[in-house]
């Protein structure tokens, strides 16, 4: 014990009092100076830092770039099916009632300028209609006549007329016209006609109503759009036929090229010309857009705010970085002096060393994520929404397998605003479809289709099952016992299998059926073979 513990003695005497002092604190110097190391590893923590919080703010923009488009097309979307299209639906039932109304007589006294029941009924038809601004009735020869009466040159041909080409047509649909010049008020405008139809299926002539475009474009005045950006409708050429402001009306507005790039329903596009972003819907009838322009200024304003934060943030990150840097730096100096003198006297305890160095790193990452759900229910009723109806019927056809659609319209439901009011027109709507989700259960699914029209389809390839389905569900409402003893309440219904034609061929035929059971007296189900 004694032969070991000499040289321990020497040593420690050697370290306070020899020579050798200066050569053991050049070794501990040498050991402990990390300044490379700390420079190194700050280096790495800056690096990584920069990458990623610039790597996490380009995800950030790109999510939001996603976030507000899926925004701006939900938003057009609702606006051309809950709005726009509600609109015109009104006129056009208006336009269908009235050409049910006239028969070869009327139509003859009417044209000969008489007081005939005709002129009345237009007149009335004219005064509770404010989105019209003029009626006109040809027989088919070109004889016409106008509500209210303007006069036109003596060589005016109303053949020439956009509005008269119903008279020519097969089509009993609502044919609306491009803008053009009225001849009698010198207007732009634009007309929705039908062909007129006696009793035996013959065709008399052509009844079209000229749209007052500027009343249909108020409401627009009212939107609340989802970003900055400018919402109108045009025409196939890019004409504008609706805007909020009216001095715009039927200026050009979109490219046609730009125009043959939109498929058919919704989508969104591009344009490098005018750097902006183009969303759209597009209708089949009338051959018309929804458009909703963007600016790249004001959608890259939108979608980079939250990534401009983050990069603001780095510069901060930075400075702190920086400051823990030298702090710790001057830190680990103070430490090897410490230590270096802690060795001369010979007092350290290395079992229970002494916390001379505390670094503790806080990083905090705040990512927000905006997400749109699009509701697949309507609030109302309680059905499927029209979104909805889309996908499942596409799905359908897409699936191959046999089903049915069938198209519901409820009976004089006008007739029951006006009177009654829209909260009962409300009421009586979520009732109707309330009575169909009870019959129809687990063997239909039921969607709103739009306003007052109802949709369902039916999997399966049993007519009569199908008929049964629809023809209960209508005996249903017929005989419910309202709290209004008075109100009695009744839909017509068209309904037709899937034969492998297209979705816009089906909704067709089955539309047209619904015609039918209207034309045929209404409260009743048609088939379409």
């Amino acid at each position: 014990m004694k032969i070991d513990s000499l040289p321990q003695k020497s040593a420690r005497f050697e370290t306070i009092q020899g020579p050798p002092i200066a050569p053991m604190n050049d070794i501990i110097s040498k050991e402990l100076h990390c300044n490379t190391q700390l420079n190194i590893s700050f280096g790495v923590i800056i690096l990584t830092l920069v990458i990623s919080m610039a790597t996490v703010s380009c995800l950030i923009q790109r999510s939001a770039e996603q976030t507000y488009h899926a925004i701006a097309t939900t938003f057009v979307h609702n606006m051309a099916t809950q709005f726009i299209e509600q609109q015109f639906k009104p006129l056009e039932y208006t336009l269908n009632e009235t050409s049910n109304f006239i028969d070869g007589p009327k139509l003859a006294g009417f044209l000969d300028k008489e007081q005939s029941s005709l002129r009345t009924v237009l007149i009335q038809t004219l005064s509770i209609n404010p989105s019209i601004t003029s009626i006109v009735a040809s027989d088919l020869q070109g004889h016409f006549n106008t509500v209210p009466f303007l006069p036109v040159a003596t060589d005016f041909d109303a053949t020439t007329r956009p509005w008269y080409r119903s008279s020519t047509s097969r089509s009993l649909f609502v044919n609306y016209s491009d803008h053009y010049t009225n001849a009698q008020t010198g207007q732009q405008t634009v007309s929705f006609s039908q062909l007129i139809v006696s009793q035996d299926g013959y065709p008399l002539g052509t009844l079209a109503m000229d749209l007052n475009l500027e009343h249909l474009s108020y409401p627009l005045r009212q939107l609340k759009s989802p970003l900055k950006g400018e919402f109108y409708v045009v025409d196939r050429a890019g004409d504008i036929l609706l805007h909020s402001d009216v001095s715009n009306l039927f200026r050009h507005s979109v490219d046609p090229a730009l125009i043959g790039k939109m498929t058919n329903g919704e989508d969104h596009l591009h344009d490098p010309q005018t750097q902006t972003h183009v969303y759209y819907y597009s209708f089949s009838n009338p051959d018309w857009f929804v458009i909703y322009t963007v600016s790249d200024a004001d959608f890259n304003s939108a979608t980079r705010a939250d990534a401009y934060l983050l990069l603001i943030a780095i510069p901060v990150c930075l400075l702190i970085c920086l400051l823990c840097w030298g702090s710790l730096r001057n830190c680990f100096n103070k430490m090897i002096i410490q230590i270096v003198a802690m060795l001369r006297i010979g007092r350290i305890d290395l079992d229970k060393p002494d916390n001379l160095l505390r670094q503790e790193i806080q990083s905090g990452h705040d990512q927000m994520q905006e997400a749109v759900t699009a509701s697949t229910t309507d609030a109302l009723t309680g059905l499927f929404n029209r979104r909805s109806f889309d996908q499942d019927l596409r799905a359908c056809v897409d699936n191959g397998q046999p089903f049915f659609l069938g198209m519901v319209d409820l009976d004089n439901f006008k007739a029951i605003n006006d009177k009654r009011g829209h909260l009962m027109g409300d009421t009586v709507l979520k009732t109707v479809a309330q009575e169909g989700m009870q019959g129809a259960g687990k063997r239909a699914n039921l969607y709103r289709y739009g306003g007052e029209e109802l949709a369902l389809l039916i999997p399966g390839d049993n007519k009569n099952s199908a008929i049964a389905l629809l023809e209960h569900w209508r005996q249903r409402v017929e005989t419910r016992q309202w709290r209004e003893a008075d109100l009695v309440v009744t839909f017509s219904a068209g309904l037709g299998q899937w034969q492998q034609e297209s979705i816009s061929q089906l909704i067709e035929k089955v539309d047209q059926s619904l015609y039918e059971a209207k034309r045929s007296g209404k409260n009743r189900v048609h088939y379409a073979d």
